[in-house]
């Protein structure tokens, strides 16, 4: 999902070939990075994002990673920088022991398993620390010669499950330590998570992290998920941020029906909700504005 000229990808998608090194360098335009976009503080903080909200992740880790060290790059790289911005930290609710297997070694191989895993009841995310072994290490060789490098990676489906290298194996790794570090690689994802595709500015990214949070809290609030008996759940947008938005965990696995009480429950609060379970993200958008003008109001006449 990460794209660049001639295949070449960066921050949290390939890292650039050895051979381009010089040219990243002298990019300082920064062409040939994927980013969600500059940070745009007056659109930012021209935006109401609500009350402090929690995102809740799953944590996989491979062997050689160690709870402690996750746990710092998501405090250091997130809590600590981006989420006073949203009010929007980010909670590890679970720790997994998932050692890599040597058949799991390109990027494809490591998203094809991690798909096949549901998501707990206790999470919304789930992301995975991948150390490195033997294998990663005589990638060095074929770097060489021009070969690309996957540092981290979002599945582009739902959103929900994805992964970032956690260790220094390689030369461009080593090279591109301080740009990017596993802590950066993994801030760049975790907007992926929450529905910021690829863009110059971060415009859109925040509108979507508003509308996100406040269609759980309204979803929370009239009783959705607790009529349906199911956990909340922190909406997901689908097909690289495009839509349609996810309401529940189950739509991110094999079994995307939801209760009917559950979609009953969803249209009485006023977003329409297709066939799959889905909401358009349009028109999530224009419905978040009138909620906040809504709610706006009553706060006024009170």
């Amino acid at each position: 999902m990460h794209s660049l000229p001639q295949h070449t990808k960066v921050a949290g998608g390939i890292y650039p070939t050895s051979i381009a090194i010089v040219a990243v360098a002298l990019c300082a335009s920064g062409c040939f990075f994927t980013t969600v976009g500059l940070d745009n503080a007056p659109a930012r903080q021209n935006i109401n994002f609500g009350p402090a909200e929690t995102l809740r992740l799953c944590v996989m880790l491979d062997d050689g990673i160690t709870q402690s060290e996750a746990r710092s790059i998501i405090e250091d790289y997130w809590n600590k920088t981006e989420a006073p911005k949203y009010g929007l930290n980010v909670e590890i609710t679970a720790y997994t022991p998932y050692p890599r297997r040597l058949g799991d070694y390109f990027f494809w191989q490591i998203e094809d398993r991690l798909s096949t895993i549901p998501i707990p009841p206790a999470c919304d995310r789930m992301l995975y620390f991948v150390g490195r072994n033997w294998a990663d290490v005589a990638w060095n060789l074929v770097e060489i010669w021009g070969a690309p490098e996957v540092g981290g990676e979002v599945d582009n489906d739902t959103m929900t499950r994805g992964f970032v290298v956690g260790r220094i194996a390689t030369i461009n790794e080593l090279l591109l330590a301080p740009i990017f570090s596993a802590g950066n690689v993994a801030r760049h994802e975790l907007y992926h998570m929450l529905g910021c595709p690829h863009s110059l500015t971060m415009n859109r990214c925040y509108r979507q992290i508003r509308d996100a949070k406040l269609i759980e809290t309204a979803l929370a609030e009239a009783g959705c998920y607790r009529s349906a008996e199911m956990p909340a759940f922190f909406p997901a947008f689908a097909n690289g941020g495009n839509g349609p938005i996810l309401l529940a965990r189950s739509q991110a696995g094999p079994l995307p029906e939801l209760p009917a009480a559950f979609r009953q429950c969803v249209q009485r609060v006023g977003l329409a909700i297709d066939e799959g379970g889905g909401v358009d993200v349009a028109q999530a958008h224009s419905w978040a504005v009138q909620a906040r003008y809504r709610r706006r109001t009553r706060l006024a006449l009170r």
